[in-house]
C-alpha cells in the first residue's frame, strides 16, 4: 500500500537531503571557529588527520573512524557555529546492515529497481532523531538515495541530482517540538523521530509510537492535519479500529470478491489515514493464494472497490 504512494511520489522526486558543495572550504582549519574545533576535540578524542569543509551554515569534519583506520574520511560530523554537532554520518558495508534492514531494501529494490546495484550505505545519527540507514543506487549514470530505518521502514527515495558525498543534517524547530510534546505528553520517551521534510504549506514528520512507524502532517503553524500509519486486518479488529457493524461489513464485501477473511492464511496491508477535520478513512489490500481485492472504506463508512 505504502510502497504505491511512495512510488508515484518519487517519479517527480529530487534529492531534498543533498545539497551543493560550492561553499567548500578544502583543506585545514583555518576558517573554522575555535569554538568548533573545541567541540569537535570534545566529541571526538584523539581522532586525527581530520579534514573540514564548510557547508552552507555547517563545518564539516571528515576523518577516519576510530575502529577502522585505513580507510579514508568514513566520518563526517556537522557542526554550526555555536558549537552544536547536529549529526554524524559513516560509511557502512551493505552486508554489516542489519538483516531486516538489507531484507527490506531487496524487497524494495526487486519491485521498483530491476538492474539497480548499490553503490554505497551510510549510518546517519541525526540529533534528537532516531538513526536511519541511507543506500544509494546506481543504474548507468543514474543515481538515488533511498532512507530506511532500523525497523526496515522505507522512508524516503529521492535522486540523487547532484552526486557529492553529503546527507544534510535535519534541525528539529523548538515549534515542531513543542506540537509533539503537545501530541504524545504521556509517553514522549517512546517516540522516535525519523524524518522531517517541510515544503511551501505543511511539516511531514515520520517517528515510531511504540513500535509503530507513522507520517504525521502539520500546517505551518504547526497544528496536525493528519496522521497516517499501516495495520493489518487483525489489529484492525484488536484495536477496534472500525466499528463492530462496519467490520462484518467490510468481511461481506471483501467475501464476496473471493476472499473469507475468517479464515486462515489471509494477507492484508491496511491503510489508515486520520484527518482530524474529515475524520478516518481505510485504504485495504487483502491476498490469499494468488487472488488480491483492494477496497476502500471512507470516513462516513463507504465501502467500494479501489479501482
Amino acid at each position: 500500500m505504502k510502497w504505491r504512494s511512495l512510488f508515484a511520489a518519487m517519479l517527480c522526486s529530487v534529492a531534498l537531503f543533498s545539497c551543493s558543495d560550492d561553499d567548500e572550504q578544502n583543506g585545514g582549519n583555518e576558517n573554522i571557529p575555535q569554538n568548533v574545533l573545541d567541540a569537535f576535540s570534545k566529541k571526538y578524542q584523539g581522532v586525527k588527520d581530520v579534514k573540514w569543509d564548510q557547508v552552507k551554515d555547517f563545518y564539516v569534519a571528515r576523518f577516519n573512524s576510530p575502529i577502522r583506520r585505513g580507510v579514508d574520511y568514513t566520518t563526517s560530523a556537522w557542526f554550526t557555529s555555536d558549537g552544536n554537532c547536529h549529526q554524524s554520518d559513516e560509511d557502512i558495508a551493505f552486508g554489516k546492515l542489519p538483516e531486516i534492514v538489507q531484507t527490506s531494501f531487496n524487497d524494495y529494490l526487486s519491485s521498483f529497481y530491476d538492474g539497480w546495484k548499490v553503490d554505497d550505505c551510510e549510518m546517519v545519527l541525526r540529533s534528537g532523531m532516531d538513526l536511519i540507514y541511507v543506500i544509494e543506487i546506481e543504474k548507468g549514470n543514474e543515481e538515488r538515495e533511498i532512507s530506511i530505518s532500523e525497523k526496515g521502514d522505507i522512508l524516503k527515495d529521492v535522486i540523487d541530482t547532484d552526486g557529492d558525498d553529503y546527507i544534510f543534517p535535519i534541525i528539529i524547530s523548538q515549534k515542531l517540538m513543542d506540537a509533539l510534546h503537545k501530541l504524545y505528553p504521556d509517553n514522549w520517551n517512546q517516540i522516535g523521530i525519523l524524518e522531517v521534510e517541510m515544503d511551501d504549506d505543511e511539516v511531514e514528520v515520520d517517528i515510531f509510537d511504540n513500535g509503530r512507524h507513522k507520517e504525521l502532517k502539520f500546517d505551518m503553524n504547526y497544528a496536525l492535519v493528519s496522521v497516517e500509519y499501516e495495520v493489518t486486518w487483525a489489529e484492525v479488529v484488536d484495536e477496534k479500529l472500525l466499528q463492530e457493524e462496519l467490520r462484518d461489513k467490510v468481511v461481506d464485501f471483501v467475501r464476496k470478491q473471493g476472499i473469507d477473511l475468517t479464515k486462515e492464511g489471509v494477507i492484508s496491508e491496511i491503510e489508515v489515514k486520520d484527518e482530524r477535520n474529515k475524520g478516518i478513512s481505510f485504504e485495504m489490500e487483502f491476498h490469499l493464494k494468488g487472488k488480491k481485492v483492494e477496497i476502500k472504506v471512507d470516513k462516513n463508512g463507504n465501502i467500494s472497490l479501489d479501482d
